[in-house]
């Protein structure tokens, strides 16, 4: 009977769940070796959904940045569009 030999290294976010959607397998004893485990290849669709989760989590960052940077322009222009306005609220009667 062969026993099955892993041919590549997987990543996890740390959930349990490999990036690839791969099932989850238990390794043989002879890999658990970190020196021999270490000579695998990583998995490259692991790598390539780790690589899209990096730039959507940038991208992500960006569009925050933007926002709070266009946000941040706007109370500009309402203050500076207050202080200039000729018109004042000088009293308010309610009857």
């Amino acid at each position: 009977m062969s026993t099955w030999q892993p041919t590549v290294i997987h990543i996890s976010n740390g959930d349990g769940k490999r990036l690839c959607r791969e099932k989850i397998r238990a390794w043989p004893e002879s890999y658990m070796d970190d020196r021999i485990a270490r000579k695998l290849p990583k998995c490259p669709a692991c790598l390539d959904e780790a690589r899209r989760h990096k730039t959507l989590y940038i991208s992500h960052r960006e569009q925050a940045h933007i926002n709070t940077e266009k946000y941040k322009q706007e109370r500009v222009k309402k203050k500076e569009a207050e202080s200039n306005s000729p018109l004042y609220l000088v009293d308010y009667i309610n009857k």
